[in-house]
């Protein structure tokens, strides 16, 4: 029989245990948690194609933008679900008695997807009774858990030793230094690359192999860095005392402002400047003030200084 809390738990254990490949899920779970992966992606398709109805046909409009935004939206909730939803589907894999290498399947085309979909549709196979199952909303033990007493090389080994540790907390000390730090190196690559930029087009006129060979590297930098910062700022706004949904809150604010901009750029050059955005840009441009000053805000505040005596929607209980 449906339960509402059932689906709720099976959904939040899709996400906890995004890098978790070793325990089992039951049929339960899975299918559960596929349930409110299913309805999330059906309603943001769903958003878009009613918008991508009520556009324009030969020129991109406000409706555009708006169908564009939830196929954006999408995008992104299927990127940031991929290892999730392997993750869940080797766990399943574990359950059911077959070997976790199936998982496999899915780069196959035209059907790999379904093929996993229909092997994890499997009961669970008694011989994997004694595996743990992964089960509860709360798991292991935080990674990083700092305390505001570390020192600057301690701070740089917890920001890498949590690379992917969404869960403990990071001090306000620890979170600055390690920003201090990324703000300096990518200050002394970029002088590096205007300088290499300089000095090739005195000798050949242009940028060269040196430039982009640089900047692909600084690109690889940031990529690579993206995932520790993500995890270091989830952990600092936990410390401050904002709770799950409220840090999930403000990466979905950020991430539907930084996309939102782009569509509208793009949406503008694509009408040749006939349709008039600029009341969403000034709108778009004082929510993004805001909310900038809002993250700045909150990375400043002391350990539990936004906790409540009891738990809310946005802030944790504090303790």
């Amino acid at each position: 029989m449906f339960s509402f809390r059932n689906f709720k738990q099976s959904y939040q254990k899709f996400w906890l245990g995004y890098i978790s490949f070793k325990e089992r899920t039951n049929r339960k779970d899975y299918w559960l948690a596929m349930l409110g992966h299913g309805v999330l992606t059906l309603c943001l398709l769903i958003l878009a194609g009613l918008f991508n109805l009520l556009s324009n046909d030969v020129l991109p409009d406000i409706w555009s933008v708006f169908s564009y935004f939830f196929i954006g939206l999408w995008g992104l909730y299927s990127l940031v679900a991929a290892l999730p939803f392997c993750a869940i589907a080797v766990r399943r894999l574990r359950d059911t008695g077959l070997p976790w290498e199936l998982i496999f399947i899915l780069i196959v085309p035209f059907g790999g997807f379904l093929s996993m979909l229909i092997l994890n549709a499997l009961p669970s196979s008694k011989s994997q009774a004694g595996m743990p199952e992964f089960s509860q909303p709360v798991y292991r033990t935080p990674k990083i858990q700092e305390m505001g007493h570390e020192s600057f090389f301690q701070a740089i080994k917890n920001y890498f030793v949590g690379y992917v540790s969404f869960r403990g907390r990071s001090s306000r000390l620890s979170f600055w230094m390690v920003q201090l730090s990324i703000i300096a190196l990518f200050t002394v690559l970029g002088l590096l690359f205007s300088g290499t930029q300089l000095f090739e087009n005195i000798f050949f006129g242009h940028a060269f192999l040196a430039s982009w060979l640089l900047l692909f590297i600084i690109f690889l930098i940031a990529l690579g860095l993206f995932l520790p910062t993500l995890a270091l700022f989830t952990r600092r706004f936990r410390d401050a005392g904002l709770s799950n949904f409220g840090i999930v809150l403000l990466f979905f604010s950020a991430a539907s402002l930084n996309l939102l901009r782009n569509i509208i750029h793009t949406v503008d050059v694509a009408s040749f400047g006939i349709r008039d955005f600029s009341l969403l840009n000034y709108l778009l441009f004082l929510a993004t003030f805001v909310f900038v000053a809002l993250i700045i805000f909150v990375a400043v505040q002391d350990k539990d200084q936004l906790a409540q005596k009891e738990r809310t929607l946005l802030f944790r209980k504090r303790g």
